[in-house]
């Protein structure tokens, strides 16, 4: 297979030279998975999403993306990255057309379902070791703790140049653009309100046995460039802004700042102790919008959010694994602020991986398993874990154990007034909003086992106790809405890398 797919590349870059003459190295890689077992009431509630209790739980499903890289030398490359399904179920189609990322799962196949994951170039300015990568490409913003930056962790278009001015220090300047909605669409409907660039300068200082990493971002977003849409519809409850889009608008001229600092900090000098630190504030402008509270009353406000997150961890490292304890505090919503549209968390802007804080309720999943059923992000929430990562007594199988409890940040008083009084509440059904009064504990027990060098098979087992305030919920969003039901996972996940 990796011999064809070596031929079928490379025949299709000779044939789009049509005829030129390059020596071109084509080098394929990529990673392909399946996932098979059960998840429970993923909603926390028996009839959520139809996770009753004569539901079918079982999912079966895979993702394969492969990786071609044509290098001319080692200053200059191009990479293509194709994806067949991010999550395509065994029997379902995405629409019943068999067209679409997720489509062709159903009889006879045949989805029309080639995906560009990645497309990108790497070249070095000429006499120079400043390095260029621009096209579609994947970005994260620094991290120390091995958890992900909710702030930017995405696949983007972006265009991106690091300079190394010494073997210690370089700089990485980033220039991305996430949404251009009227792009040259011929209709003369260019404005900053349609669109969204993102501007980052990263410095990684590395010394012996520690690295320091600060960083600064600034992005101008516009209120009709589908930012928020997106962040509502891909992290639920606690993403970027947690906005319910079905009920607020927002001026389509309008645009605001955002901007972000942040440092990652890693310290191995006292190896097998090893410490990370994670710190980062952001600050959005406001933004022009209007509250629909369902009865035709419109109300007029102010959107703007800011706010922190600090992450650390410290790990041992023994013989068999290793022993590690972990944990974040991130801002969130306050109910006095919340009545002039002014929230609490840290903006956030890409989700592909998130804030890994746990593999079920956080997107912390070993391949394409089943997670993120509290939140990608876990913006305006806190929590401490500890993990026995990777403990081994036979070859080639590993286990961790981790435990986490969080709670939420949020004022409860969020719900309590805002949700009757019809203000811009940041919850929804497709993750769940912690309040101050809100709590989990999640078990995390997974196990990999290596069937071959580039086969790996993975056991994820699971579990979530979620406890919510019946005074702060009940009320708010239905009687008995607080009496949730325990969720678990049993996914049994293989991963083949070449």
């Amino acid at each position: 297979m990796k011999r064809f797919l070596t031929f079928a590349l490379a025949g299709a870059l000779v044939l789009g030279l049509s005829g030129a003459a390059l020596a071109v190295d084509v080098q394929v890689s990529g990673t392909w998975e399946f996932a098979f077992g059960w998840i429970k009431n993923e909603g926390f509630h028996d009839n959520d999403n139809g996770y009753d209790g004569n539901a079918d739980n079982f999912l079966a499903r895979q993702r394969f993306r492969t990786q071609a890289d044509f290098i001319v030398s080692e200053r200059l490359r191009g990479v293509i990255m194709l994806e067949i399904g991010d999550s395509l179920e065994w029997g379902r189609d995405e629409d019943g057309s068999k067209v679409g990322n997720n489509g062709g799962g159903s009889i006879d196949t045949d989805g029309v379902n080639v995906a560009t994951k990645l497309a990108y170039v790497d070249w070095l300015i000429p006499s120079t070791e400043v390095a260029v990568r621009m096209g579609l490409q994947y970005i994260v913003l620094p991290d120390a703790v091995g958890r992900g930056n909710p702030v930017l962790n995405s696949d983007v278009a972006a265009l991106a140049v690091t300079v190394p001015f010494t073997e210690q220090v370089g700089l990485t300047a980033v220039w991305a653009r996430p949404f251009d909605v009227n792009s040259n669409d011929g209709d003369g409907n260019h404005s900053l309100a349609d669109e969204m660039d993102i501007f980052a300068l990263i410095l990684p200082v590395n010394g012996e046995g520690w690295s320091f990493t600060p960083w600064a971002a600034y992005s101008r977003v516009g209120a009709s460039s589908g930012l928020l849409e997106y962040a509502a519809g891909n992290s639920g409850a606690n993403g970027a802004f947690g906005l319910d889009t079905e009920n607020i608008s927002f001026s389509g001229d309008d645009s605001a700042d955002i901007w972000w600092g942040g440092l990652a900090l890693e310290v191995t000098a006292f190896d097998p102790l090893t410490f990370g630190l994670n710190a980062m504030y952001g600050h959005m402008g406001k933004l022009e919008a209007t509250l629909d509270d369902g009865s035709g009353v419109l109300s007029d406000f102010d959107f703007r959010t800011a706010g922190w997150l600090l992450a650390a961890s410290v790990d041992y490292k023994l013989d068999w694994g290793s022993v590690g304890l972990f944990g974040w505090y991130s801002t969130g919503d306050d109910e006095d602020d919340a009545r002039d549209g002014e929230y609490g968390r840290l903006p956030a802007i890409g989700f592909d991986n998130g804030f890994a804080a746990t593999g079920f309720g956080g997107p912390g999943s070993f391949g394409n398993g089943s997670d993120t059923v509290v939140s990608a992000t876990f913006l305006g929430t806190w929590g401490i874990g500890v993990q026995l990562a990777d403990w081994s007594f036979v070859e080639d199988l590993s286990h961790t154990l981790r435990l986490s409890y969080y709670r939420g940040t949020n004022d409860h008083d969020v719900v309590e007034r805002g949700t009757r009084d019809g203000y811009a509440l940041a919850f929804s059904g497709e993750a769940v909003y912690l309040t101050d009064k809100d709590s989990a504990f999640e078990v995390n027990f997974d196990h990999v086992y290596n069937l071959y060098e580039n086969l790996a098979m993975a056991l994820e087992l699971s579990y979530i106790r979620l406890d919510l305030d019946e005074d702060v919920w009940d009320d708010a969003a239905g009687k008995d809405y607080a009496d949730t039901s325990n969720a678990w996972k049993a996914q049994l996940l293989f991963q083949y890398n070449f």
